[in-house]
């Protein structure tokens, strides 16, 4: 079947319904196409539009109502089998008793009346249509990625001429109304129909929910009511919204932004809602070709090809929360949040346009199911933020540390004002970071509540539910990158002020710090043990005991762990892989991980005050540090709530015979998983086997413009008397025995031992209780390694790029935190594993 949708650029309801509409057609197997009208003149067109639409079943109008009658013509004239309208409940004008399809017509608006205009051209050729025409008279649509241009107006900052206080709407979200539209356009039913999500809500709701004042009096722009039976008799329709529901979607946005003098203008102290549908695939601005970053065959899936112009693209800031090779569903997901990010950062840096179409498209791309940053980009970006420079991104992102001392030249005039723009959309959001997160943490609870009773939703609710997942996961991405900005910002200023030297200044105090938490957790759990006699006794048994063990045998013990729980369950190793386990998952490890620290007496260092000049920059690089802790615990919060979504979908297509295992949903992207094709099972036995042919494909951490994988000769191990070299995070110098772990879950840390890894995240934060020191391969000051290991006084290297390959498991060696450097002392280490602190 072949289906043809028309839009324009008129209106601005054409995005988020074009989109949707799309997808679902795409997703059921049909041939679609958008026509563009915009690139056919108004009465001057008509043949080309006709051959356009030539051998067509369906078409579905979108877009301006005034250009109906000519898409009508075209379509009758090019023998299309069936016509569907999309009009607006605003042709009955405004009432409050509901309006059934036969009531009378009495458009109040210019834009009422051409859609009245439209459904009567409609009408007057639908019997040249095989299969009939249906006209739909939606209900003002809105959400949080777009509205209709005529619940637009509920964007002004004053709301007038909607209706009195108690007066009520009804409204349709824009993506019921694409799951609708797409239904109708294969379905038999002719005429006209109302569309409108269960419900109502009042001005006064309508008001409160988007922080509007409003003006109680006439209703002269207000919709009216509409009866929706025969939609019900006829199609049966579920909405995977109500109206609240929708007036609550549609706040997440419009609390964010308002529109004034006809343009849009966002609320000084709040984050932009990121649009999600930021194509990746744009045309180089400056015209270039496009280039593939490695040879066919060797790459994923998924690669895109990238602009010459913006060569550089690193893994090692995102590898810490994004481990590779990466499940589709995954990749899917967080490329797109990322690059939502992206827009607005490129929004708030006062980009040029060159700079925004690169930042908007390919900030982050997927290269062998890893997820690359680009960095040619983000050093541009940085001449752009106060405190930053290129030679910051480079050791922030590359780990090259700038030659000599920076030069600082005098800024020309348009560099002040665009200095100035900057720090005026910045710091205003640097006050409001907390309530911001505050604000997501809502709504990451509302999520992680709906997941809870996931079982209970229609499959409507469940995908408006997912889709929602995502697009909040775009938002916590957004917070996050932006809080990670604040800290790049002030832990560069204060580590310059403090100096090489005092590093422990830099301490946040680990009780304020949210991912620290899972390592507190795990104390309260040793402590719990210690308590309880009987546990004591228990633990120093022949065998390991288990958790239900320990629950069974002591209430309170099992009061603190569920307390711990609840707190971490959320949160584990690879937390950006939605099918990798989280604490909730595998609650034995942090029962593993206390009995490590059960004999170990935990000192919790005093953060201590700096030298006077550096004070204020280091209590802001404090308070920075924490706001971006807690903003990106919250967005975690809000990708569990994902993770767990999207199971319970790969349990119904389990159910239905589509899946062999709930696991199998993460081999499917998003639209895949909720749209799936008919090839289902191949399509996941190919994927997996893909993931695992890239888990053997070394990719480099950084690559200009391509890549080949690294060769597999062994790197040398290092040898007795030699060192290897990384940054600086954690002083303190330590000796003792190496402990390569690659999964933090299967990992055999014993007390003192220390702890080399990839790269670490808050998943590995409770092996931090149990590391005498920390090495990892990727990460720099601001990285989860670095902080955890400052705030709990061990020493820390990170950014060694390969102590993973050239240290051992066994190996005795001494890590110099302060110095950056790991120097092999002998091959092995005795079993009793001594552990030396030279110095702290």
């Amino acid at each position: 079947m072949k289906v043809v949708v028309t839009n324009d650029t008129s209106l601005t309801y054409g995005s988020p319904v074009l989109t949707g509409v799309v997808r679902e057609l795409a997703g059921a197997g049909t041939d679609v196409r958008i026509v563009g009208l915009d690139s056919y003149r108004t009465g001057q067109d008509l043949e080309r539009l006709t051959e356009a639409l030539a051998d067509t079943d369906t078409v579905i109008a979108l877009g301006d109502p005034a250009r109906t009658r000519e898409i009508v013509d075209a379509a009758a004239s090019a023998g299309v089998r069936r016509f569907v309208l999309r009009s607006s409940a605003t042709v009955y004008g405004s009432a409050s008793s509901p309006r059934a399809e036969q009531h009378d017509l009495a458009p109040a608006t210019a834009e009422a009346r051409a859609f009245v205009t439209a459904e009567v051209a409609v009408q007057s050729r639908a019997h040249e249509f095989s299969a009939g025409s249906l006209v739909v008279r939606a209900a003002p649509t809105a959400g949080r990625l777009g509205t209709d241009s005529f619940t637009r107006r509920l964007y002004k900052r004053k709301l007038s001429g909607i209706g009195t206080g108690d007066y009520r709407w009804q409204f349709v979200h824009h993506e019921d109304l694409s799951r609708f539209l797409s239904t109708a356009a294969v379905a038999s039913t002719v005429g006209v129909v109302n569309l409108a999500a269960p419900g109502s809500v009042t001005v006064r709701d309508i008001a409160d929910a988007l922080h509007r004042g409003f003006t109680d009096r006439d209703a002269h722009e207000a919709p009216p009511t509409i009866d929706t039976t025969r939609l019900q008799e006829a199609f049966d329709f579920q909405f995977g919204w109500d109206t609240a529901g929708v007036l609550t979607d549609l706040a997440r946005s419009a609390t964010r932004e308002y529109i004034s003098g006809g343009s849009r203008k966002y609320y000084r102290r709040r984050l932009a809602f990121s649009p999600t549908d930021v194509p990746s695939d744009l045309p180089s601005y400056d015209g270039n070709e496009l280039v593939a970053t490695t040879s066919s065959g060797v790459g994923g899936e998924f690669d895109v090809p990238i602009d010459p112009a913006f060569p550089v693209f690193t893994s090692s800031n995102l590898s810490e929360a994004f481990p590779g090779p990466m499940t589709a569903f995954s990749l899917d997901v967080m490329t797109t949040a990322l690059r939502a990010t992206q827009h607005w950062t490129s929004y708030l840096t006062n980009l040029d346009e060159r700079q925004q179409a690169e930042m908007n498209s390919r900030a982050v791309i997927p290269v062998a199911h890893r997820l690359y940053l680009g960095v040619s980009n983000i050093r541009e970006m940085a001449k752009q933020l106060p405190g930053w420079s290129p030679e910051d991104i480079d050791a922030q992102y590359l780990g090259v540390e700038p030659a000599g001392e920076k030069t600082a030249s005098r800024p020309s005039l348009s560099e002040i004002r665009n200095g100035l723009t900057v720090a005026s959309r910045f710091l205003p959001r640097v006050i409001g970071i907390r309530k911001e997160a505050d604000l997501l943490r809502h709504e990451a609870d509302f999520l992680l509540d709906e997941a809870a009773r996931a079982d209970e939703l229609t499959d409507p609710e469940l995908e408006a539910r997912l889709r929602l997942a995502c697009d909040m996961t775009a938002q916590g991405w957004n917070l996050a990158a932006f809080s990670f900005s604040v800290v790049g910002s002030a832990m560069a200023a204060a580590r310059k002020a403090v100096g090489e030297d005092d590093l422990d200044s830099l301490k946040v105090g680990s009780d304020s710090l949210t991912s620290a938490g899972a390592l507190r957790g795990v104390y309260r759990i040793a402590e719990a043990i210690t308590a309880d006699p009987q546990l004591s006794d228990r633990i120093l048994g022949p065998e390991k005991p288990l958790l239900a063990d320990l629950r069974a045998c002591s209430p309170a013990f099992a009061q603190v762990f569920d307390a711990v729980l609840k707190d971490v369950g959320h949160r584990g190793p690879g937390e950006g892989e939605f099918a990798n386990k989280t604490f909730g998952d595998a609650p034995q490890q942090l029962l593993d991980t206390a009995l490590s620290v059960v004999t170990r007496v935990h000192t919790e260092e005093i953060t201590h005050k700096p030298k006077l000049k550096a004070r204020a920059a280091v209590r802001f690089a404090r308070q920075s540090v924490r706001n971006r802790e807690y903003a990106r615990d919250v967005s975690v919060r809000v990708l569990h709530a994902v993770r767990l979504l999207a199971r319970e979908r790969g349990r119904r297509l389990v159910a239905a015979g589509r899946l062999d295992d709930v696991q199998d949903v993460f081999h499917l992207t998003l639209d895949e998983a909720l749209l799936p094709p008919t090839n289902l099972a191949a399509l996941v036995d190919r994927r997996r086997a893909e993931r695992a042919r890239l888990r053997n494909v070394r990719v480099p951490g950084v690559f200009e413009l391509s890549w080949e994988p690294l060769a597999d000769d062994a790197l040398p191990t290092l040898r007795v008397g030699e060192s290897i070299s990384g940054q600086s995070a954690a002083v303190g110098v330590v000796r003792g025995r190496i402990q390569v772990i690659e999964d933090a879950f299967d990992g055999d840390l014993d007390t003192g031992d220390i702890l080399v890894a990839h790269v670490t995240d808050t998943g590995w934060t409770p092996l931090f209780g149990v590391a005498s020191a920390v090495i990892t391969d990727i990460g720099a000051m601001a990285s989860h390694a670095a902080i955890v290991a400052r705030e709990f006084g061990i020493p820390c290297v990170v950014g060694t790029q390969d102590a993973t390959k050239r240290l051992l498991s066994g190996m005795w060696v001494e890590v110099d935190g302060g110095a950056g450097t790991i120097t092999c002392i002998q091959a092995g280490a005795s079993e009793s594993n001594p552990i030396e602190r030279v110095q702290q």
